[in-house]
């Protein structure tokens, strides 16, 4: 069995990366695991302590690589010929779409864009950012940090660009930029994720992703 890698961040429950490994037998992508437990799966507590299960939202529509979400409240499109999965990651206040490329022949690492809708906003959008920011700094394998300002549907979006760099062979480098951004309906993040050196070979495939997402009124 062949084991590729999909990268995609639970900012909702740490504001950091989290990595999940998917196995694949042909060129679409699995669910990948978070700690052990499947993505799709995860259950929670509420602020009060009570237990409780998480219902997904609606399935977008998706027409050609036209991605239209009305529960989550955008649309984008997707890079031809990737695998879009929805509520990849579910948690009690968020949910990951995650679109990945198909596997290439030899390739141990699958190219990836998640869009992660956090729904409870705990702080407001500057101190999110700087938490976000401090995190990824302190995890010691992220490397190479850069932030920078752009704008996403017309909202001004701090980017953060770093290296990941694990301590162990287990899981590859890469290379990652998130997009932060809020509106009245989710503190937003999409996130695309490359092989380390692998970048600028998709980077064109990612400006066009983001230039393409708009917010649904």
């Amino acid at each position: 069995m062949k084991f590729s890698w999909s990268i995609v961040p639970i900012a909702a429950l740490a504001a950091a990366a989290t990595v999940g490994g998917a196995c694949n037998g042909g060129d679409s992508a699995k669910s990948p695991t978070a700690g052990g437990t499947p993505a799709t799966i995860v259950t929670g507590s509420t602020p009060g302590g009570v237990s409780a299960n998480v219902t997904p939202f609606a399935t977008p529509q998706i027409t050609g690589d036209q991605i239209v979400s009305t529960g989550k409240g955008y649309s984008a499109t997707m890079p031809t010929g990737w695998h879009f999965k929805p509520n990849q990651i579910q948690t009690l206040d968020a949910s990951l779409d995650a679109i990945f490329e198909p596997l290439l022949p030899g390739a141990n690492v699958q190219a990836n864009i998640a869009i992660n809708c956090i729904v409870i906003k705990v702080a407001t959008v500057p101190e999110r950012i700087q938490n976000v920011k401090t995190t990824t700094a302190r995890e010691g394998v992220n490397k190479n940090i850069q932030v920078s300002q752009s704008k996403v549907s017309g909202i001004d979006a701090t980017v953060l660009t770093y290296d990941f760099r694990s301590p162990t062979q287990s899981t590859p480098p890469l290379d990652k930029q998130e997009f932060f951004f809020s509106n009245n309906k989710c503190d937003w993040t999409i996130s695309t994720t490359t092989a380390a050196g692998d970048r600028p070979k998709y980077q064109a495939q990612f400006d066009a992703f983001v230039a393409s997402f708009k917010l649904l009124p």
